[in-house]
């Protein structure tokens, strides 16, 4: 196994694209299931219908857009966005093996706050994943105005899976901290936060990855956490009025539905 030491997110899923699990994009390796279990949540959330257009800003594998798809909605009306050449042409390939009807680009080159995509043409933008990866406010701020520009007013934005404390460095946390973790650090943190369960599934991918040969990527700690008054407060001042928060649904090792501990998913009306 080749071990990858990622310099941002950026680049750590520029090579998690050539992967041969699709699901590697998703930051939810060899959890597949949870995966289309919260793809499942947000489209329940965002009440979707038929002729609505959905963007999903950092769609990862594009399981939403799957789901949205099952759920009738128009393939024309879908909408992703990802931040390297690499991961476009990979779900867009992906997309259509599984769905011909779809347009080619379904998936267009982008980050949450530059996305392409048209100002007032889309009805439910989603954020899912992303804001945590985001290095300071000041990209925070510029992440929720992109995603109002593109957003029609009356229209619902979710972003998801928000850190209320420092994920990379719980024992000091400090708003927009940076820690380095060393791999027996990230493995301890993840028995203290998951169990002796989630260690050993680690392990094991790492076994079979080693075997196959296949690149391990070793990505920066999240680095942006904020608590939901503060988090409100921007995406008011972007032109969001906060409807509600619930915590991120995951699922537990014995695929029973769970919420996260430390990341808010939050629901808003473009206005």
């Amino acid at each position: 196994m080749t071990l990858y030491r990622a310099k941002d997110f950026i680049d750590a899923y520029r090579v998690r694209a050539m992967s041969p699990d699709i699901n590697d994009l998703s930051g939810r390796d060899g959890r597949p299931d949870i995966t289309s279990h919260v793809a499942s949540r947000l489209a329940d959330e965002l009440e979707l219908c038929q002729k609505d257009v959905i963007a999903d800003i950092g769609c990862g594998d594009g399981a939403l857009l799957k789901v949205a798809l099952e759920r009738g909605l128009l393939p024309g009306n879908l909408i992703g966005v990802l931040p390297t050449i690499e991961e476009v042409r990979r779900v867009n390939l992906h997309l259509l093996r599984e769905f011909p009807q779809l347009r080619e680009d379904v998936v267009v080159l982008g980050v949450s706050d530059a996305t392409s995509i048209a100002s007032d043409s889309v009805d439910k933008s989603v954020c899912n994943g992303v804001f945590l990866l985001l290095p300071d406010v000041a990209a925070v701020k510029a992440s929720l105005n992109e995603i109002a520009r593109i957003t029609r007013k009356g229209g619902m934005v979710l972003v998801g899976e928000v850190p209320d404390v420092a994920e990379a460095e719980i024992t000091n946390p400090v708003p927009g901290n940076t820690a380095h973790r060393s791999a027996i650090g990230r493995a301890l943190q993840v028995f203290s936060d998951k169990g002796t369960g989630e260690v050993v599934r680690r392990l094991k991918n790492r076994l079979v990855a080693t075997i196959e040969r296949r690149v391990h990527v070793l990505s920066p700690p999240t680095t942006y956490w904020t608590s939901p008054q503060d988090f409100i407060e921007i995406a008011d001042s972007s032109g969001l009025r906060f409807l509600r928060m619930y915590r991120s649904p995951t699922l537990t090792m014995t695929a029973e539905p769970a919420e996260n501990e430390t990341r808010w998913n939050y629901l808003f009306l473009r206005m």
